[in-house]
């Protein structure tokens, strides 16, 4: 899922909640507006991340998972990068 925001509900009043689990992985952060500047956050196994208030309608990714297993190195984007 590329560069997005979540105002699909009818009710904002719920904050929007990404919880890291298993690798580290990298979530950017931006304002209110597309195709502004992004913010970088590195988020590790248990880290929880919450957007609410001003922050809930602000666009926001994942851009890159690396998964490493024994046989590939893998790595998918999702933020259409």
């Amino acid at each position: 899922m590329g560069l997005h925001r979540d105002e699909d509900e009818e009710d904002f009043s719920a904050p929007v909640v990404s919880i890291s689990l298993g690798d580290t992985a990298i979530f950017r952060i931006g304002g209110t507006e597309r195709g502004g500047k992004t913010e970088t956050l590195k988020l590790s196994s248990g880290d929880v991340l919450v957007m609410a208030g001003p922050s809930r309608l602000r666009f926001h990714c994942s851009p890159a998972h690396r998964a490493f297993s024994r046989k590939a190195d893998a790595s998918i984007s999702l933020c259409g990068e």
